[in-house]
């Protein structure tokens, strides 16, 4: 699902496809989209991507900027289903702070209050 940040929805402007993301405090309705100035400017809490051999560069970069600097996630996490490389951040004035494993290697999500990784 892609996550419009303006209105002119161009894709050289600053939009962003997903893999999954959560956004808290609202009501299940279907759409194909998540139009955030539709959504009283409410942006995903949490964010994960998958990455791949063609996307991991964009996700670990470009994308982790703009979800940084333009969309402000709070919580930002990325799996490679291939190396099982496993990374997360949260939000702290602005710039992301990697987030520490536990010692079976799952992440914290401060903003679904529960460890992510497998067990």
């Amino acid at each position: 699902m892609t996550i419009y940040q303006s209105p002119n929805q161009k894709k050289s402007e600053h939009f962003r496809g997903s893999d999954f993301f959560v956004v808290l405090g609202t009501q299940k309705k279907d759409c194909k989209s998540w139009v955030v100035w539709q959504e009283d400017g409410k942006y995903p809490n949490l964010i994960v991507e998958i990455l791949s051999n063609s996307t991991a560069a964009v996700d670990k970069g470009l994308k982790k900027q703009v979800y940084q600097d333009t969309f402000r996630i709070l919580d930002y996490f990325w799996f490679d289903l291939v190396t099982i490389e496993f990374q997360g951040f949260h939000l702290v004035d602005g710039k992301y702070q990697e987030n520490q494993p536990t010692t079976d290697g799952r992440l914290w999500s401060q903003q679904l209050e529960l460890l992510l990784g497998s067990l």
